[in-house]
């Protein structure tokens, strides 16, 4: 009788060791599908620059009166695009998301309208080099213009972007997508799905990135 309850005590412990092994799984299963989906999801639109097969997926959630944004594009973005972006690694979405005001809506069509001649990454980066504070006129149209002028666009094709508010939907889409991936303040960093929210170290950036790629 002793050993049947004994074996019955073993079957007991197996059976349950077994149900939290399933649980463990289930839940593995679908934070690792949560992440492929956030990722595909993430990076559905805005620009795309690097190679588009690259098995690293970084996508930038940003507002353009954000001065940690510009920490993040200054700072670590650089790095990352010149180790992963440049030497096809990783792939680069650029995304909106203004909240901070009008000016920040302004300054992501303006980026956008540069995207028109290929220069995002450099129009990304002067609109932050000049960033001087919140809502206090810095991205007016007439200075949004002056950038596009200091990296030699053409200002009409530009000005002809800027008046036509083509990209306006396009934000409203970014926006849109932004919240419903959970992000509310910017600069968020989803690198294969996982997010990141505000300004890290490169380091921090870059041990994700490795471990996105398997090494």
């Amino acid at each position: 009788m002793e050993l049947l309850k004994n074996k019955l005590t073993l079957a007991g412990s197996i059976i349950f060791l077994i149900a939290i092994l399933i649980v463990i799984i289930a839940i593995f299963s679908n934070n690792n599908g949560n992440s492929i989906n956030n990722n595909e999801y993430a990076s559905s639109g805005g620009v795309l620059l690097g190679n588009p097969d690259a098995p690293v997926t970084i996508v930038k959630f940003t507002d353009y009166q954000c001065p940690s944004c510009a920490s993040f594009t200054l700072g670590p973005a650089k790095q990352i695009f010149r180790e992963y972006v440049d030497t096809g690694k990783a792939k680069f979405i650029y995304r909106n998301y203004p909240f901070i005001g009008d000016e920040s809506f302004q300054a992501a069509e303006a980026a956008l309208c540069a995207s028109d001649q290929n220069r995002l990454k450099e129009y990304d980066e002067i609109i932050y080099i000049n960033w001087n504070g919140q809502n206090k006129g810095t991205f007016s149209e007439k200075n949004l213009t002056t950038m596009a002028e200091l990296l030699q666009l053409n200002t009409n094709s530009f000005a002809e972007c800027m008046s036509s508010d083509k990209y306006i939907k396009n934000i409203q889409n970014d926006i849109d997508d932004g919240k419903k991936l959970g992000i509310k303040s910017t600069p968020s960093v989803l690198i294969n799905g996982e997010l990141i929210v505000g300004t890290k170290s490169y380091g921090d950036y870059r041990v994700i990135i490795e471990r996105a790629l398997g090494n």
